[in-house]
């Protein structure tokens, strides 16, 4: 997107109505609804982010500009994100549906009821509720009085997380508390029952899904640039989702949004947006900052008895976590790249729906130009290390770029609940291309950290030890005659194996088959029985799989 030069201290003063006016000439104008929404935000660590109980998303509806900001938190100036939101698509009855939130809204507020309608909206307990850890310890004042209302009137029965004092399943004001899965939390509950908004976003008529919302954040230091946004999608319909996708949008404006360029990193399941010198002109300077939206947890399908999935704050057996499926960029008026897919119109679903399977809107490939061959994954190479496909200066991809990370697929039966976290990151590194190395082990913690610490039972202040993340090294000595050692380290706790195979593929020996605590832990492997060759030793815990190969030289 074009915008102009403004003398610095007028253009950082109407960052957001700039940015709201550059939007609004375009085909993608936000489609602002006032009709029974609410907006809030939440600003307890460094990030300032608005959210609206209709899907909005790092979305300011007050200015109609850009939502998120950094650093600073309540006093944040600085705008990185103009707007995002979950969307989703599926077939019910094999008719395609898409809806969700970009450039509009395609949600109400409110709980779907047992009989299949959707309740009133404008009932005030449908707003957007805010509590703090520490709110009773704020001075007298309207601020304190606005938390302690929400923690009063927590909505415990209309989906929102407590502590349920005396195990009744059912929320009891005075008996049974709200449960902080933050230092700061959101909620609210939303549906997709009012079919003008519906056909509004992508022109397909409503599903039936409840959808509830908890937006969260940290004050620890490790998670002080990190929000994390939970979607809990309930399909309350009548009809079976099959071949369901999530993907998460976003259209960042980091700073100055002309020297934006977009990536993909499949390794944290994340999208991200950094600066191609190392300089952002008037807004970050030098060195510009890097962001990301990363899905730290995926929706839930079956797989094999020895992998675990996390599911309603614990770890389901028998399941795995779905990560990002493809790489889901969007250049503006490009024809070589998917692009904004038509609004209000059902053409807009079919194109979305092809883009959620990392395709274009027509269901093309796009052709990676290095190697001019067909791909689901544009735009995964390092920049950093200057490897595989990525972007060296903004017109070689477009000026204006928004990416989305999809997920899927699944089906979700009558009566059945998906889930989808999402955790928004920022780092700063010494320049543009450290900023992402940074990027890189902010989200490595965030994951670290949603793997292994629940709810208020978290102590964040030794957050986080180690190991942080799965490990499998290489066998010593290598090559061996006749015992060699193999070192491996897990994150969680689950059920853990180490198997040898010969090159045919034929299990020579299982040195691991049991649950294991998280920890460091190294086993010996003897060959005596064995003769010299090629051998491989695979370790598989949860959803880590990883294969290294071993000499044996007698």
């Amino acid at each position: 997107m074009k915008k102009y030069l403004f003398v610095v201290t007028i253009l950082l003063f109407n960052l957001s109505n700039f940015q709201a006016q550059n939007k609004n000439t375009s085909t993608n104008s936000l489609n602002k609804t006032t009709t029974n929404d609410n907006n809030n935000y939440i600003a307890i660590n460094q990030m300032k982010m608005w959210i609206g109980n209709n899907g909005m998303g790092s979305h300011d509806s007050f200015t109609d500009g850009a939502g998120l900001f950094w650093p600073g938190g309540e006093n944040a100036t600085i705008a990185a994100i103009f707007a995002d939101g979950l969307v989703w698509g599926g077939k019910v009855n094999g008719e395609i549906r898409v809806n969700g939130d970009t450039y509009r809204y395609g949600l109400q507020a409110g709980k779907i009821l047992s009989n299949g309608k959707a309740d009133n909206p404008f009932l005030s307990k449908y707003r957007i509720y805010k509590i703090r850890k520490d709110w009773n310890e704020l001075p007298p004042g309207p601020t304190k009085d606005r938390y302690q209302k929400d923690y009063d009137e927590w909505p415990g029965n209309d989906g929102a997380p407590f502590y349920d004092s005396n195990n009744d399943g059912v929320y009891t004001p005075g008996i049974d508390k709200p449960l902080f899965i933050g230092d700061e939390v959101l909620w609210c509950v939303m549906n997709d029952m009012d079919t003008s908004r519906t056909l509004n976003t992508y022109g397909s008529m409503p599903i039936g899904l409840e959808i509830q919302l908890a937006v969260y954040g940290y004050t620890h230091s490790s998670l002080k640039d990190v929000l994390f946004k939970k979607y809990k999608v309930i399909n309350k319909s009548k009809n079976d989702i099959t071949d369901m996708y999530f993907t998460y949008w976003a259209d960042d404006d980091m700073g100055y949004a002309d020297d934006d360029l977009s990536a993909f990193d499949s390794t944290y399941n994340m999208a991200y947006v950094y600066n191609f010198d190392n300089d952002d002109e008037y807004f970050y300077g030098s060195p510009p900052p890097a962001f990301a939206h990363m899905i730290v947890q995926g929706p839930v399908i079956p797989s094999a008895s020895s992998d675990s999935a996390r599911f309603d704050n614990r770890w389901r057996k028998g399941f795995k976590n779905l990560g990002m499926t493809s790489s889901g960029l969007i250049v503006k008026n490009n024809r070589t790249y998917p692009t904004d897919g038509s609004m209000g119109v059902y053409e807009g679903t079919i194109e979305f729906y092809n883009q959620m399977q990392g395709l274009k809107n027509d269901g093309s490939y796009v052709i990676d130009p290095n190697t001019n061959l067909p791909t689901m994954w544009p735009l995964t190479g390092d920049p950093v290390t200057e490897t595989g496909w990525y972007l060296i200066y903004p017109s070689a991809g477009g000026y204006d770029q928004r990416y989305h990370v999809p997920t899927g697929p699944f089906n979700l039966a009558v009566g059945d609940t998906q889930e989808v976290v999402v955790a928004i990151i920022a780092a700063r590194g010494s320049d543009n291309l450290q900023s992402i190395v940074e990027l890189r082990k902010t989200a490595k913690t965030a994951q670290y950290f949603y793997n292994n610490y629940i709810l208020e039972t978290v102590n964040v202040n030794y957050l986080p030890p180690s190991p942080e993340y799965y490990y499998l090294g290489q066998n010593y000595p290598n090559p061996f005659n006749p015992t060699t050692q193999i070192n491996y380290e897990l994150p969680v706790s689950g059920f853990v194996t180490l198997r040898v195979f010969d090159v045919l593929g034929k299990e020579i020996s299982t040195l691991v088959n049991e649950e294991k605590q998280a920890g460091v832990y190294q086993v010996d492997f003897s060959s005596s029985d064995l003769s010299s060759g090629i051998y491989f030793y695979t370790l598989t815990s949860h959803n880590y799989s990883k294969t290294k190969k071993m000499v044996l030289l007698k």
